[in-house]
């Protein structure tokens, strides 16, 4: 007699959710999440406090298995002179054989500054392959990144965010590029667009490679001569020559922060979104460029409602045709009425093809938005009134497919949420990262959730 196979697991089952409280049990967040190329394994990485408490936390990194959520090793690492730091991105090479972690370490026990601490793992055992370390020169500044990408050839690793020079008093953008096998630094590159203007205002929050690898895209917060603005930079990615600058500033008199930046398959365009502070409102700003010339192809805002509107993801179908961003909304309600909201752009014209919200009521931010393999479904995750909220949208007409909401012990004092999100390429499987409390512990603690795809 045959012997019949389980049917397969519905879209949006959830397969398993792990938690980690470090040992100090203190507060233990994820930040990032990124799955390996055969889909057999998920890698989390955040920070997490040591024993004892400190105010510092180390990074923590974690190996799961993808299918039953088993923990195959753990990381941690609190800098050279144990003084703690946190992870703050988490990604794998093509070949799957190693991951890499970036983040910023304290650089002394009494100093407050910071500085870039990236350490490479050997992806199946967790041994340290290397760690390399920036700083920009200028004693107790913070040194941050915010963002790490590898070329699709596995052989450099790239690393943005936020620097301080010598004196500088305003932080800028810098980009760097290591050896992937060694960690040896290829090239370093900073922009300071206005100089420095008395005020935190230049920070790199995103970066990209083209799919050939040739050219390597930034974006986030840059400045003008009286105000933040977008600044997005492309660079050659073997020499760190920087190709084009393309800056964006909407209203006159706004604040402009770009939070993510994504490329086409093609390699020709480049999306960048995020969000504009005016005086009586905030909202949406998703720009195209040109890839090879910075050139703006289109720009489309988005504020329903006028209100305190911002954009936090991008991401591109896998046929090219399609952008989607999302974030949060005025929800109408008054101030905590914000709603998920996620829009699916032409990304040839610019066209708005549809936008949906999610309105479950409270204080609703959407955080990461992804694509399935199949182009068919589109996923968003983020915080909502406490819980994780996970939603499947139709990616032709946005219509919810699925809502999965989690609350970890169901401890509402303390809020948590899905900051990071990966779709594997091989299974299709959803994995969602971030914080939740759980019974028995003093403050948050890593919360990873596998969904069916």
């Amino acid at each position: 007699m045959a012997v019949s196979s389980a049917p397969a697991a519905a879209s949006g089952t959830q397969l398993w959710v792990k938690r980690y409280n470090g040992p100090g049990n203190g507060a233990d967040v994820a930040e990032s999440v990124a799955a390996s190329p055969s889909g057999k394994t998920v890698y989390v990485t955040g920070y997490s406090h040591g024993s004892p408490v400190s105010e510092a936390g180390d990074y923590a990194t974690i190996a799961y298995n993808a299918t039953t959520g088993a923990q195959l090793w753990l990381k941690r690492y609190n800098g050279p002179g144990s003084h703690g730091g946190e992870g703050q991105s988490v990604v794998v090479s093509p070949s799957g054989k190693t991951i890499y972690v970036t983040g910023y370490v304290f650089v002394s026990a009494l100093s407050p500054g910071t500085e870039f601490a990236t350490v490479a793992y050997n992806a199946i055992t967790g041994a340290q392959l290397w760690v390399k370390f920036y700083s920009g020169g200028e004693v107790g500044a913070d040194d941050e990144p915010y963002a790490m990408a590898v070329s699709p050839s596995g052989t450099t690793v790239f690393v943005t965010g936020q620097t301080y020079g010598s004196d500088s008093g305003s932080p800028y953008y810098v980009t760097l590029a290591y050896n992937a096998a060694t960690g040896a630094q290829r090239w370093a590159k900073t922009y300071e667009g206005a100089g420095n203007i008395g005020y935190t205002a230049e920070a790199a929050a995103s970066v990209t490679v083209s799919p050939s690898g040739t050219t390597v895209f930034v974006t986030g917060q840059g400045a003008t001569s009286s105000q933040p603005d977008y600044a997005t930079i492309a660079y050659n990615a073997t020499t760190g020559a920087q190709l084009w600058v393309a800056r964006y500033e909407y209203p006159a008199s706004s604040v402009g922060t770009a939070t993510s930046v994504a490329v086409s398959p093609s390699g020709k365009s480049v999306f960048v979104t995020g969000y504009y502070e005016a005086a009586a409102s905030a909202g949406y700003a998703t720009i195209a460029y040109n890839a090879a010339s910075g050139k703006q192809l289109w720009v489309k805002r988005y504020s329903p409602a006028g209100g305190s509107d911002a954009a936090y993801s991008a991401a591109v179908s896998p046929s090219g045709k399609t952008v989607y961003v999302t974030g949060g909304v005025y929800g109408g309600g008054g101030e905590g009425s914000e709603d998920y909201a996620t829009i699916a752009y032409n990304a040839a014209s610019g066209a708005q093809l549809w936008a949906k919200r999610y309105s479950p009521g409270g204080t609703s931010y959407a955080h990461a938005v992804a694509v399935s393999p199949s182009g068919k479904t589109v996923y968003v995750t983020g915080i909502s009134a406490g819980d994780f909220a996970t939603v499947g949208l139709n990616a032709v007409t946005g219509a919810q497919l699925w809502v999965k909401r989690y609350a970890g012990a169901g401890i509402a004092a303390l809020p948590g949420g899905g900051l990071s999100m990966a779709v594997s390429r091989a299974t299709g499987t959803v994995f969602v990262a971030g914080y939740a409390v759980w019974k028995n512990t003093s403050g948050y603690d890593y919360t990873t959730i596998a969904y069916h795809g």
